[in-house]
């Protein structure tokens, strides 16, 4: 067994020289020379919040020794797996699981046979990303056999190691995931909130990114840009999308696409007679005085009301006056 000191030379080396497809299996060995498992799997998801319970649809799996069938599988229950809140509560906290024990209950049977049916009957499970990301990213190792039990000592050795992948994976990205070949570091200068590739398949996000998108395209899933996204940002040669109440910038670096989102103007969302209803409307005046200085009737007001209200997305009186006090700022700063 190597010393843990030569396995993370080991591992940033790995993330300089090597791509990052073969990065990351190399990643996943050096972690199998340090703690004996069977199987691995790291993988990312789009996570769901529905009627019984949490569900994640995978995004990405990069595995060592797994049937491809329990990946699959996964997907199809994995609303009745515990452990997934159980993780993103604490991320990057690695959990000692003994899946006999974690799926005792009667109404754990599902996920009971799976875990025995894949060799999964004990295992080092960890959340890379924080508990409020939409996008959730775990590593996961496993023993096939009940008895054999991973020691207090070697999940402090796994949660060590990984807190260092991230940060080599980080640099693996920077330097080779750029889809180029050999161009050099992908330039990350300036802020951007979603690196996808050519087919429109999102690589990484930033918080919120994903939201934003759903707001837009409820049938979003969170794998992909949406057709009309990446056509319009990337087809039309303007970089830009508009949507109701987001707005979409978009760049080309090599052979990847940097996505950025931002709030859009209430002028660009609002003709110049609702930015006058909205106006004064969050300024306190009433209905029926914003009608007899704007020579509309009352019910037309309120029509436009109820369109500034769902193209800013807002609720309130009170959030309307922050929207439009948040864009007057940004127009005096720039």
């Amino acid at each position: 067994m190597q010393s843990s000191q030569s396995v993370l030379l080991s591992l940033f080396r790995a993330a300089r020289e090597l791509p990052t497809a073969e990065f990351e299996l190399e990643a996943v060995r050096l972690l199998r020379s340090e703690i004996g498992f069977d199987s691995a799997n790291w993988g990312s998801g789009y996570t769901r919040t529905q009627r019984g319970g949490l569900s994640v649809v995978p995004v990405a799996n990069r595995s060592l020794n797994i049937d491809p069938e329990a990946i699959q599988c996964w997907a199809s229950i994995n609303r009745a797996d515990k452990v997934i809140p159980m993780v993103r509560k604490s991320p990057r906290t690695t959990f000692n699981l003994h899946a006999p024990q974690v799926f005792s209950r009667k109404a754990d049977l599902v996920m009971r046979d799976y875990t025995k049916r894949f060799g999964r009957q004990n295992y080092l499970c960890t959340a890379l990303t924080s508990g409020t990301d939409v996008l959730f990213e775990w590593f996961s190792i496993y023993r096939s056999d009940p008895a054999r039990l991973f020691s207090e000592s070697e999940r402090l050795r796994c949660e060590t190691f990984l807190q260092h992948l991230r940060e080599a994976s980080e640099i693996n990205r920077l330097l080779h995931d750029n889809r180029a070949g050999s161009r050099g570091a992908l330039p990350v200068d300036g802020r951007f909130d979603a690196l996808v590739d050519s087919s429109g398949r999102i690589l990484s996000v930033q918080e919120g990114f994903l939201e934003q998108c759903s707001r837009e395209w409820p049938q979003f899933d969170g794998s992909h840009l949406p057709p009309t996204l990446m056509e319009r940002v990337f087809g039309s040669g303007l970089g830009i999308y508009r949507g109701r109440a987001c707005a979409f910038r978009g760049r080309r670096v090599s052979d990847l696409f940097l996505i950025s989102t931002g709030t859009r103007r209430a002028t660009e969302v609002l003709s110049p007679r609702r930015m006058d209803v909205a106006t004064q409307f969050a300024q306190g005046v009433s209905y029926k005085r914003i009608a007899r200085n704007l020579g509309l009737s009352p019910a037309t007001v309120r029509n436009h009301l109820a369109s500034c209200y769902r193209a800013l997305d807002v609720t309130s009186r009170s959030a309307l006056r922050d929207a439009l006090d948040r864009q007057r700022s940004a127009e005096q700063e720039a």
